[in-house]
């Protein structure tokens, strides 16, 4: 989503800071070499997103793009068509710095409100209002403490959790430790566009 956007929203540099964009939103995803359940991740977040985003995008797959193949009249006509290839990707300098695919499509030239039209379409759909801020600094610690991988030493764990607390008795910042695969996919998002900082 990232890297598809940040390409597509170079077309308008005007997006205004509210999100406002000329660009309609894509009718089509085509996954022409993916299998529909290797699409899904594991916390259904793609599917969430890209619904919440685009609720009426059509997305097809390797089996669908097989099938339009075998039709005897197969030629598809598009009006705008942003094409994504990892492999090439790989070999930008931006890639290279970062490791990141989506990163070569920071290259574009683009509104710096770019993102805006995804964020407030995605907090909309999650049923957050982006108007409302917090006048204290939101801290959110994301814990993997029972992932069994990409932990933190339990002990490193509970020094962070405690001094993240004493931010909060002292200066008076919300601090959240959470386990987002325990939260709902909504509140994830919530806590996400409210959060100033993050770890």
């Amino acid at each position: 989503m990232f890297g598809l956007w940040r390409t597509y929203s170079s077309l308008d540099p005007n997006i205004t800071w509210s999100g406002q964009t000329n660009l309609p939103p894509p009718r089509r995803l085509v996954f022409p070499h993916v299998e529909s359940k290797k699409w899904r991740d594991y916390a259904s977040m793609n599917q969430y997103v890209t619904r919440g985003v685009f609720p009426s995008v059509v997305i097809e797959f390797e089996q669908d793009w097989k099938a339009w193949a075998l039709l005897p009249h197969n030629t598809l006509l598009y009006d705008r068509v942003v094409f994504s290839d990892r492999a090439a990707a790989m070999h930008g300098k931006m890639h290279k710095q970062t490791q990141r695919i989506a990163a070569e499509a920071m290259g574009l030239e683009a509104s710096p409100h770019w993102w805006t039209t995804i964020r407030t379409a995605l907090t909309k759909f999650a049923g957050y209002n982006l108007g409302r801020h917090s006048q204290a600094p939101v801290i959110t610690y994301v814990s993997r403490q029972g992932w069994g991988r990409r932990m933190l030493r339990p002990a490193d764990h509970e020094r962070l959790v405690a001094a993240l607390y004493d931010l909060r008795t002292k200066h008076g910042y919300e601090v959240n430790v959470v386990s987002l695969d325990k939260m709902p996919r909504a509140e994830q998002i919530k806590l996400a566009a409210r959060t100033t900082v993050c770890s």
